[in-house]
C-alpha cells in the first residue's frame, strides 16, 4: 500500500518529486563521504567567514547525542532535517579506532555553528591555538564593543581568547528589534 501511495504522490505532486530527488542526492552525497572517525573537526580557519583562528574538535559521540536529543535539531526546515538525519547516520557508522579528526560534511557547519560556542564553553571540545601551537583549555568567551544604536538595534563582537590572550574567534553579532508603528488601544 505504501508504494502505491508513493507512486501516486510522485506522479501528482511536483513538490514531492523535488523532495524525493533532493533526498536521493543527500543520500548519495553522504554515501560518498569517507567513513567518519572518532572525532570531528567542528571549526578551523576555513569554516564560516574565517572568524576562527584555531581548530575546534569534539568526540563524534557527543555530536551524535546532540543530534538525537536536542530540541533545536528537531525544529528545522524539511531540507535541514534531511541533512541532519543523514548526518546522524554517518556519525553512527564512525570508526572509533581512527585517531584523525573527520571534517564536517558540506552544509553541516551552518547547522552546528550556533552550538559550537556552547560546546566550547562546556569544555566538551579540544581547541588548538595557532599562536600557542598547542591544545589549550580555559577559553574565555566574552562580548566586546557592545553598542546600542537607537532603541531597536544592538551590536556586539563575540570574542574567544586563549589563556595567553590570543584571539581564537571574533564575530560581529547584532539584534534588531522591529517595533510596530501603531499600538492597539485597549
Amino acid at each position: 500500500m505504501d508504494s502505491i501511495r508513493h507512486t501516486l504522490r510522485y506522479l501528482s505532486s511536483p513538490r514531492y518529486r523535488t523532495e524525493v530527488r533532493i533526498k536521493r542526492n543527500v543520500e548519495t552525497y553522504f554515501a560518498s563521504l569517507p567513513r567518519c572517525t572518532s572525532s570531528l573537526l567542528l571549526a578551523d580557519s576555513n569554516h564560516g567567514n574565517h572568524e576562527y583562528k584555531c581548530n575546534v574538535t569534539i568526540p563524534t559521540e557527543d555530536v551524535r547525542r546532540w543530534v538525537i536529543n536536542s530540541p533545536d535539531a528537531r525544529n528545522l526546515s524539511w531540507m535541514k532535517g534531511t541533512l541532519l538525519e543523514h548526518f546522524q547516520i554517518w556519525l553512527t557508522k564512525a570508526d572509533s579506532e581512527s585517531e584523525r579528526a573527520s571534517r564536517l560534511p558540506e552544509g553541516i557547519f551552518q547547522l552546528l555553528e550556533d552550538q559550537i560556542a556552547e560546546w566550547v564553553k562546556n569544555g566538551m571540545t579540544k581547541t588548538w591555538c595557532y599562536s600557542c601551537r598547542s591544545h589549550i583549555s580555559g577559553i574565555t568567551i566574552e562580548k566586546a564593543d557592545e553598542e546600542q544604536l537607537g532603541n531597536s538595534r544592538y551590536v556586539w563582537n563575540s570574542v574567544w581568547l586563549c589563556p595567553a590572550g590570543h584571539e581564537l574567534y571574533r564575530k560581529q553579532d547584532e539584534v534588531r528589534i522591529m517595533r510596530s508603528s501603531h499600538r492597539l488601544k485597549t
